[in-house]
């Protein structure tokens, strides 16, 4: 749920600074479900790992997208920096559950997924 909530925020903003949509967003809803309902049934702990490992790579790819921001655009630098705000709290609050650290190999491969993601809709 969270990730849907995010999604939708993430859209809000976006529209807000004149972002064009790409119309991807069912496709990335449908893949964030399933890949939640999937570590989901791994169990919480391993879900709450997922999390915290999904919610630094968001983390990483904000800060991208602020360096590349101009100084003088204080409102989207706003908007990008709450986002990220939301986003740093999932890991801490993922640790205090007893989230399970993921292995490398599952860190790697979802940071691929990440870029493959980011790089397709780059294009549209």
């Amino acid at each position: 749920m969270t990730n849907t909530v995010t999604c939708c925020g993430a859209i809000i903003a976006s529209q807000s600074l004149g972002i064009k949509r790409a119309g991807l967003e069912q496709r990335g809803y449908g893949g964030s479900f399933n890949t939640g309902a999937l570590a989901g049934l791994a169990g919480d702990r391993i879900s709450l790992g997922f999390l915290a490992e999904t919610a630094t790579h968001v983390t990483e790819h904000l800060d991208r997208h602020m360096s590349r921001l101009p100084e003088t655009d204080q409102r989207s630098h706003s908007i990008v920096q709450q986002m990220r705000d939301a986003e740093q709290a999932y890991p801490q609050q993922a640790v205090r559950e007893g989230e399970a650290e993921l292995p490398w190999s599952v860190g790697r491969a979802m940071r691929g997924a990440a870029s493959f993601m980011t790089g397709i809709s780059y294009w549209f």
